[in-house]
C-alpha cells in the first residue's frame, strides 16, 4: 500500500521504487540525480574560443556615462554606432573569414560561434549597453582629459586629474540635489521643483529625402516645463512664424504655468535649467522672479534658481524629449505643426500635456521691467554681479543671494531694484511682445517653398504659403539655437 502510494505521489514506476527500497535494506545510499553532470559535452566551446570571444568584446573602446556616473558607476557604454550584431559580424570576420566569405556572398555556413550563443555571452558576462553620440559634452571635461593625456610631467597631470575630479563633484552635487529635492517635493505640499528647457528644433517639412539636408526647413519649437510634484510635464509648442525662443518666450511661459497650473498650497519654488544665457539665465528672468517675490504673487514665498555646471546640463525635461524623439522615428513624414502636437501627447498620454501657443500670451517683460531695475549691479562688498559665474540664485526681498558654490554660507547679496521703484503684481498695461506673424529670410522662404512644392500633399501647402518673407539681416529665424 505505502508503495502504491509513493508512486502516486511521486508519479514514478515501479521498477525505480523497488531499486531504492533495495538499495535501503542494503545500507546503499539513495543514488544522486546526475543528469546534466557528465563531462561529455560534444556542443561545448573550448577555452580558447571563449577567450577570443572575451578579447573581442573587451577590444571596443567603452566610456562612462556623462551624466549618470554616480548612479551607473559599473556601467561602460560602447559606441552607438555599435550594435550586438555588429560586433558578432566582426567576430566572424576576424577569427572565422572562411566563414565570413562564404556568409557575405548570400550562402549559408555554419559558424563556430552562432549570434545566439555570442549574444548570451556577451548579456550574462558584460555589463555594456550603447550609448548615444555627445552632442553636448562639457568642454571643461574635454579639455582637462585632452590635457590629461597629453601631460608628462607627472606633479602638473595629478593637478589636472584633481581639477577634473573637482569639477565632475560640482556637477553630480548638482543632480544630487535635484533628486533630493524632487523626492521631496512628493511629500511636501509647500515644496515644488521645476525644469524647463527647449527640444532640439523640430523641423518642417519632415521627410525621408536626401535634398532636406541641403535646404532650410520651417522650425517647429517646443518648450517643456516639468513638475518633480507631479511627474507631468508641459509642452507649449508653435513655430517660428508665432514667436522666437528668446527670453521673453520662457519668461512668458512660465508666467502661464505660475498663473494656471501651479499647485495650491507651493509656497518654495526651485527652479532648475541650463545655463543658456539668452533663454534661461538673463536680466529679464531674474527681474520677473524678484518681482514675484517681492509682491508675494502665486503665494510663494521663495523662488531659488539652480544651474549646473556647463554641459552637465540633463533635466527631466531632457528626459522626456529623449521619449518624444524615440516617437519622432518611427514617424517617416511630417508636414505640419499639429502633427507633432499630436505625437508629443501620445508619447505619454497621462503624462504628456501639449499648449498650442499664440502671441496672446508672449509678453514683452523685459521692456516693461527695465525701467524698475538698476543697470549696473554690485554687491554690498562691491563686487560686480556676474550673471554667468553663478550656479544658485535665491530671491528675498531685499534682494538676490548668489553663490559660485551650491549650499554655500559664501553668499553675495545684490540689490537689484531701483530706489524707489513701486514693482507691482499683476503688472498692469504689460505689452504683448509680437503683433503679428514673423516673417522669414528670403532665401530660406525659397528653400522651403521650393521643398514643399516637391514633398508636401496640396491640402497642407497653405501652412508653407502663409509665411512672409524679409531681406532685415537682423532676423534669426533660420539660426537654430
Amino acid at each position: 500500500m505505502e508503495k502504491k502510494c509513493y508512486k502516486s505521489f511521486f508519479g514514478i514506476g515501479k521498477a525505480v521504487v523497488e531499486r531504492v527500497f533495495t538499495k535501503l535494506r542494503q545500507n546503499i545510499p539513495s543514488p544522486k540525480d546526475l543528469r546534466g553532470k557528465h563531462t561529455v559535452r560534444p556542443n561545448k566551446l573550448p577555452d580558447n574560443i571563449l577567450f577570443q570571444l572575451s578579447a573581442h568584446i573587451q577590444s571596443f573602446p567603452k566610456c562612462i556615462s556623462h551624466y549618470s556616473r554616480q548612479d551607473n558607476n559599473e556601467k561602460r557604454y560602447l559606441s552607438a554606432e555599435l550594435s550586438v550584431h555588429k560586433m558578432y559580424e566582426m567576430y566572424i570576420e576576424k577569427y572565422e573569414p572562411d566563414i565570413y566569405e562564404i556568409l557575405i556572398n548570400g550562402r549559408k555556413a555554419k559558424p563556430i560561434v552562432k549570434y545566439p550563443y555570442f549574444l548570451k555571452y556577451f548579456n550574462n558576462n558584460f555589463n555594456l549597453s550603447f550609448g548615444n553620440p555627445k552632442s553636448d559634452t562639457c568642454q571643461t571635461c574635454d579639455r582637462l582629459d585632452n590635457f590629461i593625456n597629453a601631460e608628462l610631467n607627472t606633479d602638473i597631470k595629478l593637478s589636472l586629474i584633481e581639477e577634473k575630479q573637482i569639477h565632475q563633484k560640482k556637477a553630480e552635487l548638482f543632480y544630487a540635489d535635484l533628486k533630493r529635492l524632487s523626492l521631496e517635493s512628493k511629500e511636501n505640499t509647500d515644496l515644488e521643483v521645476l525644469s524647463f528647457d527647449f527640444q532640439q528644433n523640430l523641423p518642417l517639412p519632415h521627410v525621408p529625402c536626401g535634398d532636406v539636408f541641403y535646404k532650410r526647413q520651417i522650425w517647429s519649437y517646443n518648450f517643456c516645463i516639468h513638475s518633480a510634484k507631479t511627474n507631468q510635464a508641459y509642452f507649449f509648442m508653435y513655430d517660428e512664424s508665432v514667436a522666437k525662443k528668446g527670453q521673453n518666450e520662457v519668461i512668458s511661459f512660465l508666467h502661464y504655468y505660475l498663473q494656471n497650473l501651479l499647485q495650491q498650497g507651493v509656497k518654495t519654488l526651485y527652479l532648475f535649467a541650463d545655463n543658456c544665457s539668452s533663454q534661461n539665465k538673463n536680466n529679464a528672468l531674474f527681474q520677473y522672479i524678484y518681482t514675484i517675490i517681492k509682491s508675494n504673487a502665486f503665494g510663494l514665498n521663495t523662488i531659488i534658481q539652480r544651474y549646473p555646471e556647463p554641459g552637465h546640463s540633463f533635466l527631466p525635461c531632457d528626459r522626456c524629449f529623449g521619449l518624444i524623439e524615440q516617437k519622432k522615428r518611427k514617424i517617416e513624414r511630417v508636414f505640419l505643426p499639429i502633427t507633432y502636437q499630436e505625437l508629443v501627447k501620445q508619447t505619454n498620454i497621462k503624462k504628456f500635456h501639449v499648449i498650442n501657443v499664440n502671441q496672446n500670451f508672449i509678453y514683452n517683460f523685459s521692456d516693461y521691467l527695465k525701467p524698475f531695475f538698476k543697470k549696473y549691479i554690485t554687491s554690498t562688498n562691491k563686487v560686480k554681479f556676474t550673471i554667468m559665474a553663478y550656479r544658485c540664485i535665491e530671491y528675498t526681498k531685499e534682494g538676490l543671494l548668489c553663490s559660485v558654490i551650491p549650499n554655500s554660507t559664501a553668499k553675495e547679496h545684490y540689490t537689484i531694484e531701483k530706489s524707489g521703484s513701486l514693482l507691482k503684481f499683476p503688472m498692469e498695461n504689460l505689452p504683448l511682445l509680437y503683433q503679428g506673424k514673423l516673417s522669414i529670410k528670403a532665401a530660406k522662404l525659397k528653400d522651403v517653398l521650393e521643398l514643399a512644392a516637391k514633398y508636401v500633399p496640396p491640402q497642407h501647402l497653405w501652412f508653407y504659403e502663409q509665411f512672409v518673407e524679409t531681406n532685415d539681416d537682423t532676423v534669426l529665424s533660420d539660426y537654430e539655437y
